[in-house]
C-alpha cells in the first residue's frame, strides 16, 4: 500500500543536543481514519524534515522543548501548520496562535479567564473583569478603551479628556490605560500553566496521545491535550477548548481573527471590511478604521472619523 508522509513528530529536551524528528506516515486511501502517535509507522531519524502534502509545499511539525523567556525556562507545545502560522500549548490547555503572514496573536489562559489579541488594527487584553482594548488609527490617532465594573472609558491620544459611558449616560472622568506596545500574549499564556525543564516528560506524553486525521474536503485535524485543532485548505485555523466554550480563529486569506468564549467574543479583519469588534456582557466597542463607538447600558459615544467626539 502506498504510504504519504503527512506530518513530522518534533521532539526536544533540556540536554539533549541532537533534536529527534519522527516522520509519520498514513495511507491516503484513508484520509479520514484517527491516528495516534503510537500507532504511526517511521524510525527516529537526524534529519530536519517538513511533512508534506502531496503537489504542495504545506508542511507540518510538531514539538515539545524548552525556550526562554526573561530568565525562565519554559515547556511548550508546538504545532507549525501551512500558511505561516503555528500554535503553541501548555500543559494545562493554554493556547496561543500566530498567524505571522498578517501579524496576528491570539492567547488564551489555561482557566480562559485571561486572553490576548494582536492585529494590525488593534489589541485587546482581557484579564479577569476587565477589557483593555487598543484601537490602531492610520493617521497616528490611537483609541483606547477599558470595559470595568463602571462601565467602559474610553479616549485617543490626541484626546486630553477621558469619558466614561455608564447607566446615566456620557460622561467625562479620570482614568488610566495600559500600556499595550509589548507582547502580552506572553503573559496570558504562560502566568496560569506549569512550565519549566521539570515538566518535559509530561510534555512528551500528552504528544503521544495526539489524534490527526484528513477530512474527504481536505482539512486538517489534530486532538492534543484535549485541544482540537483544525486548518482548511486555504489556511484557516480554528482552535477548540472545552466542548466549544473556548474558541480561537485565524485566516491568512483575509487577516481576520477571533476569540470567544463565556466571558468575552472580539473579532478583527483586514482588507475592506477591516474592523476590530469586542463585546463583554452587555459593552460593546466597534472600530472600523475611522469611527470608534462604545456601547453600554443603552447608551453610545465615540469618536467620529474626524476625531470628534459624538454621543448617540
Amino acid at each position: 500500500m502506498q504510504t504519504l508522509e503527512r506530518t513530522v513528530l518534533y521532539l526536544c529536551a533540556p540536554g539533549v543536543s541532537i533534536r529527534h524528528i519522527r516522520t509519520i506516515r498514513m495511507s491516503p486511501t484513508c484520509p479520514c481514519s484517527k491516528t495516534t502517535a503510537s500507532s504511526w509507522k517511521g524510525a527516529w531519524d537526524r534529519r530536519s524534515w517538513w511533512g508534506r502534502r502531496a503537489g504542495s509545499r504545506r508542511g507540518v511539525r510538531l514539538c515539545s522543548g524548552t525556550k526562554h523567556r526573561s530568565t525562565l525556562e519554559t515547556t511548550s507545545t508546538m504545532l507549525t501548520l501551512g500558511e505561516s502560522s503555528r500554535v503553541d500549548m501548555t500543559i494545562d490547555g493554554a493556547v496561543r496562535v500566530t498567524n505571522a503572514k498578517n501579524n496576528i496573536i491570539l492567547a488564551l489562559s489555561r482557566s480562559g479567564a485571561a486572553a490576548a489579541l494582536i492585529h494590525p488594527n488593534g489589541r485587546v487584553y482581557h484579564y479577569g473583569s476587565r477589557v483593555e482594548i487598543q484601537a490602531c488609527h492610520l493617521q497616528g490617532n490611537n483609541k483606547y478603551a477599558k470595559m470595568w465594573y463602571k462601565g467602559v472609558s474610553f479616549t485617543a491620544e490626541q484626546c486630553a479628556l477621558v469619558y466614561l459611558v455608564d447607566a446615566a449616560g456620557t460622561r467625562t472622568t479620570t482614568d488610566t490605560f495600559l500600556d499595550m506596545s509589548q507582547d502580552f500574549t506572553l503573559n496570558v499564556f504562560y502566568n496560569e500553566s506549569r512550565h519549566g525543564p521539570s515538566y518535559v516528560n509530561e510534555a512528551l506524553s500528552l504528544l503521544e496521545t495526539t489524534q490527526y486525521w484528513l477530512t474527504d474536503d481536505g482539512i486538517d485535524n489534530w486532538i492534543i491535550n484535549n485541544v482540537r485543532v483544525s486548518q482548511t485548505a486555504d489556511g484557516l485555523v480554528r482552535i477548540h477548548r472545552c466542548s466549544h466554550k473556548y474558541q480561537l480563529r485565524t485566516s491568512p486569506t483575509n487577516g481576520s481573527a477571533s476569540i470567544t468564549s463565556p466571558f468575552l467574543h472580539c473579532t478583527a479583519s483586514l482588507g475592506q471590511t477591516q474592523h476590530l469588534f469586542v463585546r463583554r456582557g452587555e459593552r460593546r466597542m466597534h472600530f472600523d478604521g475611522n469611527s470608534f463607538i462604545v456601547r453600554n447600558a443603552g447608551h453610545s459615544a465615540g469618536f467620529d472619523d474626524k476625531n470628534q467626539l459624538k454621543v448617540y
